[in-house]
């Protein structure tokens, strides 16, 4: 289990276009996964955060690139609900009134 957790929490090998939306989903997931083992820890908050950025990052990145506003609304929203309250992302934005 430990190499796979490894695995997971820094992938980030993946390129081209939909890598971020790809990466962003699977540890969406992984985070889920370990939030259902137990009480999360430090390494479950950090694949939220982790899975959030990439997240929002592809949903601005769908909403500019490819003007796909429902894309992007359920990118943003998975985003909003695996960041901490008032997050402030580098790509640009408060998503804590969205």
């Amino acid at each position: 289990m430990g190499v796979a957790r490894s695995a997971i929490s820094r992938c980030g090998c993946m390129s081209g276009r939909d890598s971020e939306e790809t990466v962003g989903h699977h540890l969406e997931r992984a985070h889920e996964y370990w939030r259902e083992l137990g009480d999360p820890d430090d390494h479950t908050r950090g694949l939220a955060i982790r899975a959030g950025e990439k997240l929002a990052s592809a949903g601005l990145r769908v909403f500019t690139t490819r003007l796909d506003a429902a894309g992007a609304e359920s990118l943003l929203g998975r985003a909003k609900r695996l960041l901490p309250p008032r997050a402030s992302l580098a790509v640009g934005g408060d998503f804590s009134t969205c």
